[in-house]
């Protein structure tokens, strides 16, 4: 009987914790929203915690003049974002408690060129192996006029992202790059229709094809208007027909220009104003590295490895960011959403500078779509 009443009891407390385990406890986010200095604060602005463990993303919107609440959040670490069509703001936050905290909505810079999809996770070979010489970055004229883009460079950030910036006490006036590719020309040989877009191909080729290619890669880039071309150790990259992009910052050992495949690479575009390499002798950081102003900066996109959240840009110039969750080897790319379909057939992408909501993820690659 004793024994019997000891199991019981056994039973009895095990279904307790059971219970007890099972209990989510959960916690409350009031977020106050300021101007920037100058600045009105706007109507209804979206606010959206992003739990950074599990991925989901808890919504509001806040009016002006207003706190937005958000309740019922799970214990974890957030990235909190807020904006508008204009005005962006970021930061993350600890929630192991209801928690108050503020943040300030800055102007986001909108550029005439824009960064419209980024495949960096290259594809899988039919043996399982990794492809990555079919990655590719497409920049598109998201303006009204015509624009050349000579003298536009291509710019990799020092940082891979996957801890805190180390150049963090830079990043409110500046960029820190490891890598920067120019587009050729005089100011005049590469004219960019409105609506119109460019291809900057690792490898100009068509991968699907050729002997050097993939056939289960899913783009043929055979014509790319340019692709880079790494000059340090002659003969190890292949220079194929498409003009070659200007290499003024490639300190790497890797003979081609690689994106880190898991993401890591911010990415941005940049209208250095004279000679882009005199500027380079005159604002190295160090050996490897060097700086930009934010002001030069005409579009930038935070491309994160998943689940990572270590920023490097300033708000204004990107206040959020982007991964292909898939990984790898996945085929994925990430593509920037439509904002309006014009009745001549012309599209308009979405650019609020915040990459968390202007692009998609994990889509098949396609490139000059629109």
């Amino acid at each position: 009987m004793i024994k019997q009443l000891l199991s019981i009891s056994l039973i009895a407390l095990a279904l307790i914790s059971c219970e007890q385990d099972d209990v989510t406890v959960a916690y409350q986010l009031t977020v106050t929203l300021n101007p920037a200095q100058g600045e009105t604060l706007p109507d209804d602005v979206t606010v959206t915690a992003k739990n950074e463990s599990s991925g989901k993303e808890y919504k509001t919107t806040a009016v002006a003049n207003e706190s937005a609440t958000l309740e019922q959040l799970p214990a974890g670490f957030y990235t909190v974002t807020a904006f508008n069509d204009v005005f962006n703001a970021v930061k993350s936050v600890e929630l192991f408690k209801d928690t108050e905290t503020s943040l300030t909505l800055i102007k986001g810079k909108l550029g005439n060129f824009i960064i419209k999809e980024v495949y960096y996770c290259g594809s899988t070979t039919k043996a399982g192996k990794g492809y990555y010489s079919d990655q590719f970055i497409e920049v598109h004229n998201n303006s009204a006029d015509t624009l050349f883009a000579d003298g536009l460079s291509v710019t990799i950030h020092a940082s891979f992202g996957n801890s805190e910036n180390p150049y963090a006490y830079m990043a409110t006036d500046s960029i820190t790059i490891q890598l920067c590719y120019t587009v050729p020309g005089n100011g005049s040989e590469h004219p960019v229709a409105p609506g119109k877009s460019f291809i900057i191909a690792q490898d100009a080729i068509n991968h699907q094809s050729d002997a050097l290619g993939n056939p289960d890669s899913p783009v043929n880039l055979e014509d790319a208007e340019f692709e880079f071309y790494a000059t340090r150790f002659p003969g190890k990259d292949v220079d194929y027909p498409a003009p070659n992009m200007l290499p003024n910052l490639f300190p790497f050992i890797g003979t081609d220009v690689l994106m880190h495949n898991r993401g890591g690479n911010a990415l941005a575009l940049v209208s250095i104003p004279g000679d882009v390499n005199e500027y380079f002798q005159h604002n190295m950081i160090d050996e490897y590295r060097a700086k930009i102003p934010n002001e030069w900066v005409e579009d930038a996109v935070e491309i994160m490895p998943f689940a990572k959240a270590f920023k490097r840009y300033d708000a204004s110039l990107d206040a959020g960011m982007v991964s292909v969750e898939a990984g790898a080897k996945s085929g994925k790319s990430i593509r920037r959403k439509v904002a309006t379909e014009m009745s001549n057939g012309r599209v308009i992408f979405q650019d609020t500078n915040n990459s968390t909501n202007d692009f998609l993820h994990d889509v098949v690659p396609m490139p000059w779509s629109y």
